[in-house]
């Protein structure tokens, strides 16, 4: 059964013609496969639910969603929860997120200093006019030796550093990047690891990071003096430390003037993400006292580009690729991907299985 949109990118009757049941209705179906979260009014009792919860890291904005998924006794996987031996996610939309979040940022530069104008990003587009549009503007942006840092090494990592390097912009290591100074067009990737150091004397340990990020403090401001554009791929850990902070945006020393947050953490990591944006509007401006400011009426603020729902300017090639995945994990493979699947089960039946107990107090 398929629940009828006039937004999706595949219209119902591909679905009709293929031999699916549209209907808003959905109480005869026992696993609800969706993509993004539900609205609560919407949640149906006692079914078991697949989507992308974010609900691990306890946002407040979702702690309605929570108690609506406890209530009415819901059986949740989360997407982003299931992974393989070695922590890798299984399903997900990042590879999608990178290259829609990388060609917005760049198109957010050229308008920003009015050096190049490319087309807006639409549900018709593909990888390949991304590819085409940024060709045209790289020799640009060469010339303008323009330093790019990207912060995690993930799958969205990958869709960004996929599109940097096919338009010929050369990678340079952190130990270098951070010490050059209008030297050359050129990218660097870094994580946490790089970008923080335990505050207890040790060294930098990926568990006690994750653990208790709390205890580690940043060391960023090397890298906001020496680079111009930021592109956040990794995604944001409640109590981890503000690499952007507000005492960088206001000080003399930060560089940085665009901020591609694809990612999009509000309150994150870089204190200029304020809030979500849309593929309608995709840029705001902060100012340094951390106000939005009018757009680009002052080249000295710091522009945002934080769409939250990035794959959907490449739908067709992001669904079918997620489509491919659900198909693969949750359908086909359900048996041999059994223990990744329990493992991201928060809830079952409406309670919280084990691996989540230390959930409860977000209930409160």
């Amino acid at each position: 059964m398929v629940q009828p949109s006039n937004t999706r990118i595949i219209p119902d009757s591909e679905y009709l013609s293929s031999g699916a049941i549209v209907s808003s209705n959905l109480s005869d179906c026992d696993l609800i496969l969706g993509v993004k979260e539900p609205s609560t009014a919407s949640i149906i009792p006692n079914k078991h639910y697949f989507f992308f919860g974010h609900l691990d890291d306890k946002p407040p904005y979702n702690k309605e969603l929570f108690k609506a998924l406890k209530e009415r006794h819901i059986t949740f996987t989360d997407y982003e929860l299931i992974k393989d031996n070695h922590g890798k996610r299984i399903i997900a939309f990042g590879y999608w997120a990178g290259i829609a979040g990388v060609y917005d940022t760049l198109r957010l530069y050229g308008e920003k200093y009015g050096c190049y104008d490319l087309p807006k990003l639409n549900e018709t587009f593909t990888k390949q006019m991304v590819l085409d549009n940024l060709a045209k503007v790289s020799p640009i942006l060469l010339q303008r030796k323009v330093k790019t840092l990207i912060i995690g090494y993930g799958r969205v990592a990958s869709g960004v550093r996929e599109i940097l390097n096919a338009i010929g912009i050369k990678y340079t290591p952190a130990c270098k990047f951070k010490y050059m100074v209008n030297e050359e067009t050129c990218y660097s990737i870094v994580g946490a690891a790089d970008l923080t150091f335990d505050t207890y004397g040790y060294k930098f340990d990926p568990a006690t990071f994750h653990a208790n990020p709390e205890r580690f403090a940043s060391r960023f401001f090397p890298y906001a003096e020496a680079t111009d554009i930021l592109l956040c791929c990794h995604c944001y850990q409640h109590g981890a430390p503000v690499y952007l902070d507000e005492r960088l945006v206001k000080g003399t020393k930060n560089r940085i003037r665009v901020v591609g947050d694809i990612t999009c953490d509000v309150n994150g990591s870089v204190a200029t993400t304020t809030r979500y944006s849309t593929h309608t509007s995709p840029f705001y401006d902060i100012d340094h006292s951390l106000q939005e400011a009018k757009l680009f009426e002052d080249s000295d603020n710091i522009s945002v580009m934080a769409v939250d729902n990035l794959p959907n300017a490449l739908a067709k090639e992001a669904s079918e690729d997620f489509s491919d995945m659900v198909k693969r994990v949750v359908i086909e493979g359900v048996k041999e991907n059994a223990k990744y699947i329990q493992e991201a089960t928060m809830f079952v039946n409406g309670r919280l299985s084990d691996r989540y107990k230390n959930l409860n107090q977000y209930l409160m």
